[in-house]
């Protein structure tokens, strides 16, 4: 078995934009921090969320959302500070009901922000 460490000791010095995604992104960030590690990164974290209706109905009734997530994240270093941008997008038709469709959106909001810091996570294990 192939055992890739996921542990970084990761400080987030800054988080800006979309706090419901930040906040996601930092819970699930936490499972990757080990603070007895030597080597600290510091990260600055930057989200943007957007739901747009892409497709309407013959009434103009929105009928498909999409739902775009992009973070921006900049690594803080000695030497030099590198930026990570990272873009997820998903499409979803509408809800009758409103509480369902927020409930929905949620769930969405809490997944994509997994996938993005998986993908973080992946950069930075590329990067060592």
């Amino acid at each position: 078995k192939n055992n890739i460490n996921t542990k970084f000791n990761i400080e987030i010095i800054k988080t800006e934009g979309d706090k419901e995604i930040s906040k996601n992104i930092k819970s699930y960030l936490n499972k990757h921090i080990d603070t007895s590690l030597k080597e600290k990164i510091k990260i600055e974290l930057n989200s943007s969320y957007t739901k747009k209706g892409t497709s309407k109905d013959s009434e103009g009734k929105v009928t498909v959302y999409k739902i775009s997530v992009t973070t921006f994240f900049k690594i803080i270093d000695d030497k030099e500070n590198k930026n990570i941008t990272i873009s997820r997008d998903l499409t979803f038709n509408r809800f009758e009901d409103i509480f369902e469709q927020k409930k929905y959106e949620d769930k969405i909001k809490r997944d994509i922000s997994k996938l993005i810091t998986d993908s973080f996570i992946t950069e930075l294990i590329a990067t060592k």
